[in-house]
């Protein structure tokens, strides 16, 4: 997985307003399915607004996936954060990651930080999502 070029994107995207935990599950499990078949890895946060999203993979792929992901109705706004090229994943053992922040008075910030604490996260991922992080913060 590290002899070729890894193209990774955060964006970041207001969620469908009578989006619910259950949908937000559910996103999670077919979109492991999906990228597992796909090669691609990363990590999705919810925080009952917003979403934030870090994909890895082959280019092509990435970005035949933020097409499809950006015309998803259940969420609007999408913003590219961050877009780059490396030679090494950030998230090689997760095909998605997923953590809900502040969402129903449940404060699942550990799980989050355990996640990013993985040796190959960058500290600039780190930042934009801890940053993310204290968005939720106020609900």
């Amino acid at each position: 997985m590290t002899d070729y070029s890894i193209n990774s994107v955060i964006y970041i995207s207001t969620a469908r307003s009578d989006l619910s935990p259950k949908d937000f599950s559910d996103i999670v499990e077919i979109s492991r399915r999906k990228n597992a078949d796909l090669g691609i890895t990363g990590i999705l946060c919810f925080n009952g607004t917003n979403f934030i999203q870090f994909l890895e993979g082959d280019r092509k792929i990435i970005n035949d996936q933020l097409r499809l992901i950006g015309s998803d109705n259940r969420h609007s706004g999408m913003i590219t954060m961050n877009h780059r090229t490396t030679k090494k994943r950030e998230f090689p053992d997760w095909h998605m990651a997923s953590s809900v922040i502040n969402l129903e008075n449940q404060n699942t910030d550990q799980k989050l930080t355990d996640i990013l604490a993985i040796g190959t996260v960058s500290e600039e991922t780190r930042e934009i999502f801890n940053n993310f992080r204290s968005i939720g913060l106020g609900m």
